[in-house]
């Protein structure tokens, strides 16, 4: 069997496994977060995970504070940006990270160590968990899979002044000027 039967015959195969919804393709990181159901509605909280893993430490030889309760080998894989610095990059407010941050954590998307300086300053380093974000990883990606409502609530009603069939501006106007005439 030559090289392009074998790419066909794994071709098809793999293919036959996206349609059986089987195959679990293994994507990169920051991919699988732009996928995920768990935050579905909230593109903030994606972007926020996403920035965490992308300044993740890498450099064991990079400074890091004298204080903080890792080592800069131990503190590889986390991410020790200001509050204020992930604000900026995110594009919301301060508490709004500190919001996203207690979601989270209480969800185990993250690890977070806190911890104060001399000058009794709180400073945070957060570590995204992988397995998280794998195993709430949509089970397809198609145009067709069906999403989680945007609302809370099951059904949505009109507001008190929103504009329905009977409600319509101008509509009716005319038929009150030739009244008040």
């Amino acid at each position: 069997m030559d090289s392009a039967t074998k790419q066909q015959k794994l071709n098809q195969i793999k293919h036959e496994a996206r349609e059986k919804g089987t195959l679990k393709e293994d994507k990169h990181i920051l991919i699988a977060v732009q996928e995920m159901e768990k935050y579905d509605g909230n593109p903030a909280a994606r972007y926020l995970l996403m920035i965490l893993l992308m300044a993740a430490r890498k450099d064991p030889t990079a400074w890091i504070q004298p204080d903080a309760p890792l080592t800069a080998e131990e503190a590889i894989g986390w991410c020790d940006m200001a509050q204020w610095r992930l604000a900026q990059r995110v594009g919301v407010g301060e508490r709004q990270i500190q919001r996203m941050l207690d979601l989270f954590s209480e969800d185990g998307a993250i690890e977070r160590k806190v911890w104060r300086d001399e000058n009794g300053a709180l400073h945070g380093m957060y570590r995204v968990n992988e397995d998280f974000i794998r195993v709430n990883e949509r089970p397809n990606h198609k145009w067709n899979t069906p999403r989680l409502s945007r609302y809370k609530e099951g059904s949505r009603k009109a507001n008190k002044g929103s504009f329905t069939r009977a409600n319509q501006p101008g509509k009716n106007r005319g038929a009150r000027e030739t009244d008040d005439e």
